[in-house]
C-alpha cells in the first residue's frame, strides 16, 4: 500500500503545468499539427477583415441593399437613377458586381457618394443586360452637395448625347451603350445641335412627352422637326427649336 501510494505521488499529473505549457506552445507552431482551433481563428480573422473592408465606400452602398432584384426601375426611391446596356448576361455581371460598382463610381461618382447597382434586367432574345444604378449620399444622413450634383449632371449630359461613354473594364464588361437618365433632382435639359440660328423672338413655347429615351430621339431630330412643322402648320420662314429633358 505504501509503495503504491508513493508511485502515485511521483507520477506527473496529465494536466499539470509542466506539460501543458509546452503543448500549448506547439498548438499553432510549425512543428505541430494544425489544430481545428487555429483554422477557425484564421477564418474568423479573415471574415472580420473583409467585413470592415466592405463597410468602406463605395462598397457600403451594396452591403445593406442586397443583390439586385428584378423590380420596376421607377419604383427605386433614390433621387439619382440612370441605366446603360452591356453585352453580357446577368450571371457574368453578378460574378463581377464589386468591380462593376467600382468602375461606375470612377466614371460618375463624386465625394460623399456611393454607387449601387439596383437592377440587372436581361433583354429578351439577346445576351444584352440593362444595368440600372443609383448614386446615393454617403453617409445616408448627408446630402450630395450642389457642386456634386452639377458634376454628375454634366457627366450624365455628356453620356446621353454620346459625347463620351462609360469606360468600364473592357475585359470584363466590354463596351457600354444606350445611357439613359431615369431620375435626377429637378430633371436635366439638353439642347441638341441646331442647324439654324434661333429666332430673335419666341412666339410660343409648348412641351410634350415622347415615350422614347433621348438616345433614340436624337438620331431622328430632323424627322421630328419636319413632323412638328407640318403638325403646327408653320410657314417656310418659321423654324422650331427643340430641347430635351430627362
Amino acid at each position: 500500500m505504501g509503495k503504491e501510494a508513493g508511485d502515485q505521488r511521483q507520477r506527473p499529473p496529465d494536466g499539470g503545468a509542466g506539460g501543458g505549457g509546452a503543448e500549448g506552445s506547439r498548438r499553432c507552431g510549425y512543428g505541430g499539427a494544425v489544430r481545428l482551433q487555429c483554422v477557425a481563428a484564421l477564418v474568423l480573422g479573415a471574415a472580420v477583415l473583409l467585413s470592415a473592408l466592405f463597410w468602406l465606400p463605395p462598397f457600403a452602398g451594396r452591403a445593406g441593399r442586397g443583390p439586385p432584384a428584378a423590380t420596376d426601375p421607377f419604383a427605386i426611391t433614390d433621387d439619382i437613377v440612370a441605366s446603360f446596356r452591356l453585352q453580357k448576361n446577368v450571371s457574368e455581371l453578378r460574378g463581377n458586381m464589386s468591380k462593376l460598382v467600382l468602375d461606375i463610381y470612377a466614371e460618375v461618382g463624386v465625394p460623399n457618394s456611393i454607387v449601387a447597382v439596383d437592377l440587372l434586367h436581361p433583354l429578351a432574345g439577346s445576351n444584352w443586360t440593362n444595368v440600372i444604378f443609383s448614386i446615393v449620399p454617403y453617409p445616408k444622413n448627408l446630402t450630395i452637395s450642389s457642386m456634386g450634383l452639377s458634376i454628375i449632371r454634366s457627366s450624365f449630359m455628356s453620356l446621353v448625347v454620346r459625347q463620351s461613354t462609360l469606360h468600364l473594364t473592357k475585359s470584363l464588361f466590354g463596351n457600354s451603350s444606350s445611357f439613359e437618365v431615369l431620375k435626377f433632382p429637378g430633371g436635366i435639359t439638353i439642347i441638341p445641335p441646331q442647324h439654324a440660328f434661333p429666332p430673335e423672338t419666341l412666339h410660343a413655347t409648348f412641351n410634350f412627352t415622347l415615350n422614347f429615351p433621348i438616345y433614340k430621339v436624337q438620331d431622328r431630330t430632323d424627322e421630328l422637326k419636319d413632323q412638328m412643322k407640318k403638325g403646327l402648320l408653320l410657314n417656310s420662314n418659321e423654324v422650331s427649336d427643340s430641347f430635351w429633358s430627362c
